[in-house]
């Protein structure tokens, strides 16, 4: 079993979950210390995706003022002693009618066809290998720099 398991999508918001259960419970005392840097990598990894999702709505011209664009964010959801889960979204009430389109009445009675438009969804695809291999490789680099301190702290004992 991989590190990097259950990948989603839906509702309006994208998120990954990082399994980490067999490489926790390998590390019985140190798993605060490694559940911030999991917690540090995902965050980090969610940009890339947010990031993309950004750029694609400059792409499919849906910028009228900028607020869409600029409120697009990763932030740590879920987490529990084996697993974080980060969401890349926004909070702002008409994302999901650009990223899925509206055709109707809304709640106060005006009509729209509004084509969808998505950004979202086509970022997460598109850079969700590149958000993956980024976190698996921050992870890494923890792991072996913790393992080379504990080498060396061990080492100065004898």
């Amino acid at each position: 079993m991989g590190l990097i398991e259950d990948i989603t999508a839906g509702h309006g918001q994208t998120f990954f979950s990082l399994d980490a259960t067999t490489f926790m419970a390998n590390l019985a005392g140190l798993k605060p210390k490694y559940m911030a840097a999991c917690e540090q990598a995902m965050l980090k990894g969610g940009w890339i995706i947010a990031n993309e999702a950004a750029a694609n709505v400059r792409r499919n011209k849906s910028v009228i003022t900028g607020n869409l664009m600029g409120s697009i964010h990763p932030e740590i959801g879920k987490v529990t002693p084996d697993s974080v889960d980060v969401l890349i979204g926004t909070n702002l009430v008409y994302a999901k009618r650009v990223e899925y389109g509206f055709f109707g009445k809304d709640r106060i009675g005006r009509f729209f066809t509004q084509r969808p438009r998505p950004y979202l969804r086509p970022a997460f695809d598109t850079k969700k290998q590149e958000a993956l291999a980024f976190i698996a490789s921050e992870i890494k680099k923890t792991v072996e720099h913790n393992a080379g301190s504990k080498a060396v702290t061990e080492g100065s004992k004898e």
